[in-house]
């Protein structure tokens, strides 16, 4: 393990994972609101994908209501008509639905293309690159062929490179942060990757209605 590295697991433990990373008042203040969401999770867990939605548009609601008021949040939130609030709605997904209820061949193909991605996105936000080893190679494996199906091929070949460095080294974090960079990747820049993803998801609504 790099003398980085253990200080950072260090001060996770000192400070709890979230509050590791985190720079602004906005990044802390979301960073509560997650806390509270897992913290609901954990005490009332949702033993359906209806109740898991339940639960995501009862927490976005208090959560959007100042910066998008008066848009209605309902349990079908891919029928939000506004695209950023459908985005962020989107975002907060796995922090909701339990990856066990995703399981079963009935379950949108939406559902099963956004929460690899979107919770690893979510946990790299807070905690840097130990989301690499957070997510594990199951849900790293899903994010990159979520990625790969959905056209962003960059992303996909330099999270595969990032994967390869975290199975043949676990301990060395700054390893898989150059693999993953030494791939040619647009996405490399979060706000690219975040415009192409809320385009694809935005245009693709219907992948998570019930057929």
């Amino acid at each position: 393990m790099t003398f980085r590295l253990l200080v950072f697991r260090l001060l996770q433990r000192i400070f709890g994972e979230e509050r590791v990373h985190l720079t602004t008042d906005a990044d802390r203040a979301m960073a509560k609101w997650r806390a509270q969401a897992r913290r609901r999770r954990q005490s009332r867990t949702p033993q359906t994908l209806d109740e898991a939605l339940e639960q995501l548009r009862d927490y976005c609601v208090p959560y959007f209501s100042d910066d998008f008021p008066g848009i209605e949040i309902p349990k079908e939130f891919w029928t939000i008509e506004n695209d950023a609030l459908f985005y962020q709605v989107l975002g907060f997904m796995p922090l909701h639905v339990p990856r066990e209820l995703l399981r079963g061949p009935d379950v949108p193909m939406g559902f099963k293309l956004a929460w690899p991605i979107f919770w690893l996105e979510d946990d790299y936000h807070f905690n840097g690159w130990t989301a690499i080893s957070n997510a594990g190679e199951e849900i790293l494996r899903n994010a990159i062929d979520a990625y790969r199906s959905i056209g962003m091929e960059s992303e996909a070949a330099a999270l595969e490179a990032a994967l390869r460095a975290y199975v043949q080294d676990p301990e060395n974090e700054e390893s898989w942060a150059g693999a993953y960079t030494a791939v040619p990747n647009p996405y490399e820049e979060a706000d690219n990757k975040n415009e192409a993803l809320r385009a694809y998801f935005s245009r693709n609504r219907h992948l998570f209605a019930h057929r």
